[in-house]
């Protein structure tokens, strides 16, 4: 999880530059600042699925109620953490081509690009509401255990 959420805080950075890139109509920026966000989406995504095999394997050896609770709960955050970081890969993706298309004179196929991106934020943003209930279910669950 801490790799995952490294490689996710290094894909927002790319991600706000490339934003800001495209305000300024600087297309050539924004195309690499969203290709590098793109990826390190993509390597939290594997590496949140890759968390959640090991909460999986954490349910086996959970000795009480308690820890097979929070076992679960952390599964299932990092199954939800991979769609969402999955999701912003996507945006990454079609950000990135949308900008290449923009900064190559070929606005109809940059403006495509946009509304596709469009859809994976939205699908993002509808998750994050869910990421933010399972981390309130991890507090109160920990909170039980002191």
């Amino acid at each position: 999880m801490y790799v995952a959420g490294k490689n996710e805080g290094i894909a927002n950075g790319y991600y706000d530059e490339a934003s800001d890139s495209y305000e300024k109509n600087d297309f050539y920026w924004c195309n690499i600042y969203a290709g590098y966000a793109d990826a390190y989406y993509s390597y939290a995504s594997q590496e949140y699925r890759d968390a959640k095999a090991f909460f999986n394997k954490a349910l086996e050896y959970a000795t009480s109620n308690s820890t097979k609770q929070l076992a679960q709960l952390l599964l299932n955050l990092n199954e939800l953490e991979a769609q969402i970081s999955s999701e912003m890969h996507e945006t990454n993706e079609y950000f990135a081509s949308a900008c290449y298309y923009y900064y190559t004179g070929n606005y109809d196929m940059g403006d495509a690009e946009i509304d596709e991106m469009n859809k994976h934020i939205k699908t993002h943003d509808e998750l994050v509401p869910k990421e933010n209930d399972l981390w309130s279910s991890i507090d109160a669950l920990l909170e039980n255990f002191s």
